[in-house]
């Protein structure tokens, strides 16, 4: 990525990215690949302070859709040698973050406390109540997390980028993308696919 630098009116830095960085992150986050965004040509932003880093880093986060959310973000000047070793660094969380396993008890805690603090919505005239019976996490680079439910009707989009935003939150799990699989299924279906697929019987903290 390259830094576009300048002011508005209010004199605040801005980011924004091209039609080509937009088509790589999209192209990056349909792949699965774990991703660094590099703010390059650090020197030749004028009049720095301790805000200005955070201001393109969230101007990253505001404009770059998918991979701006989850992605490792760094700058550094190639001209100077200045933060390139931040680079690295950020290459190899990316990388541990890209092949991280998550216990299914630990999973299912974050699951259950998203849970608590907001329920899917209801559709329509059906008073039926979304669940979500357990998740694992099924494959790594990329994560892929199995998310077992009751109905894929009351999981709206806005929902799901919930419950992904939680995991990472909690779980400090970011330069990777996480995909959940979203699975319909009935209690005892779900129950016993988790059971056979972990090969023990579940417990209470992996079920709810």
């Amino acid at each position: 990525a390259q830094i576009m630098s300048d002011t508005n009116g209010l004199g605040d830095a801005f980011w924004k990215p091209d039609h080509q960085m937009r088509y790589i992150a999209r192209k990056t986050e349909e792949i699965g690949c774990s991703c660094v965004v590099v703010l390059t040509k650090w020197d030749e932003v004028s009049d720095k302070d301790e805000q200005t880093q955070r201001k393109f880093v969230q101007a990253v986060r505001n404009n770059l859709a998918g991979v701006g959310q989850w992605a490792e973000i760094v700058t550094c000047s190639a001209k100077t040698g200045q933060r390139l070793k931040k680079v690295l660094e950020a290459i190899e969380k990316s990388l541990a973050a890209h092949r991280k396993r998550i216990p299914t008890p630990v999973l299912n805690e974050v699951v259950r406390d998203a849970l608590l603090w907001k329920l899917p919505g209801s559709t329509g005239y059906s008073s039926k109540q979304g669940r979500i019976y357990y998740a694992s996490q099924v494959s790594t680079e990329p994560p892929v997390i199995a998310m077992f439910c009751n109905t894929l009707k009351q999981f709206k989009p806005a929902y799901k980028l919930y419950i992904e935003n939680k995991i990472r939150q909690d779980l400090a799990w970011f330069g990777t993308p996480i995909q959940i699989e979203w699975r319909a299924r009935s209690e005892r279906k779900a129950i016993r696919g988790a059971e056979e697929w972990l090969g023990h019987r579940l417990v209470d903290n992996e079920i709810w």
